[in-house]
């Protein structure tokens, strides 16, 4: 199974989208700490299912970590994507003094 990581971001290469799910506007795949966030760029389809993203590479993309409201380059390197489908995974993490899970955001 191929994969990439950025950051709190893991990007998993599956075969297929689930057939319900929906074309997304926004290409910010994760929100970060702060004014960063990780973004999809290039030939990329963001679509979502019961609050799952999956992508869509047409031809090529790429998945960057920037300031918020720009195409500013932040800590990590971009990461290239080939063609073909994937499965967006967040990391979380547990906090036992407040006894909840949430997303890591980096």
């Amino acid at each position: 199974m191929k994969h990439y990581r950025q950051g709190d971001v893991l990007i998993v290469k599956i075969d297929s989208i689930p057939a319900n799910a929906k074309s997304v506007k926004s290409k910010v795949v994760a929100e970060g700490d702060g004014h960063h966030e990780h973004v999809v760029t290039d030939d990329v389809e963001v679509l979502e299912v019961d609050g799952t993203l999956y992508l869509a590479v047409n031809e090529a993309g790429q998945l960057e970590h920037v300031t918020k409201g720009t195409r500013s380059k932040a800590e990590h390197n971009a990461v290239p994507l080939e063609k073909g489908y994937y499965k967006v995974v967040l990391q979380q993490e547990y906090d036992p003094y407040e006894d909840l899970i949430r997303q890591v955001r980096d």
